[in-house]
């Protein structure tokens, strides 16, 4: 009997010291999955970017000669979403999509017998796809994490801010991934969400 029993505290042992050493636990997968950014460098992201869009956007209608009257009546809401993407082979995908909506009156009157306001409709309907185009960027990359750093290498045709080696420290907290890029990198600190 007493055999037995150290046999069995042995194995009991044993179990708890491989219980504690998770040897299959990945950092990696703390990052896997789609992520919309919040805030980076503290600024709300979306807020940010899409007031930075809608200016430029406006901007351009103005200088094309049209008038603040035409963009209340033919510009409804725009809308801004970036997300990153990590997946589990080690790439990392930086999406941000642009839509800009026609307003209801633009709605309404995509088949109006007036010729003329049918043409205006025309109009801003293709120019609001080409802004959507225009105003999606993607990028695209390779990374690595430890315990507590990461490193980023942006592909070589990526916009500017994203090409390179980016680096620095992350963390997580339930549906929230944290990185702090350090001071080399240039990519300052982002939140993302799930």
């Amino acid at each position: 009997m007493k055999k037995f029993d150290a046999v069995l505290i042995l194995l009991l042992m044993l179990q708890i010291s491989l219980g504690g050493c998770d040897i299959d636990e990945d950092p990696t997968d703390e990052w896997v999955g789609t992520w919309t950014l919040e805030t980076w460098n503290g600024t709300d992201w979306e807020k940010s970017t899409l007031k930075e869009t809608i200016d430029a956007i406006y901007k351009a209608h103005l200088e094309a000669g049209n008038t603040k009257g035409m963009w209340n009546m033919f510009v409804g809401e725009i809308e801004v979403t970036v997300k990153f993407t990590f997946d589990s082979n080690s790439r990392w995908e930086y999406r941000q999509d642009v839509t800009m909506n026609p307003s209801s009156y633009t709605k309404k009157n995509r088949n109006n017998p007036d010729e003329y306001i049918r043409n205006v409709v025309a109009a801003f309907t293709e120019w609001f796809k080409l802004v959507n185009k225009q105003g999606d960027v993607v990028a695209t990359g390779s990374y690595i994490i430890s315990e507590e750093n990461f490193v980023m290498t942006g592909d070589s045709g990526n916009i500017s801010g994203f090409r390179g080696l980016m680096s620095g420290i992350w963390k997580r907290t339930e549906e929230r991934l944290t990185l702090i890029g350090d001071s080399e990198s240039r990519l300052g600190t982002m939140i993302l969400s799930k």
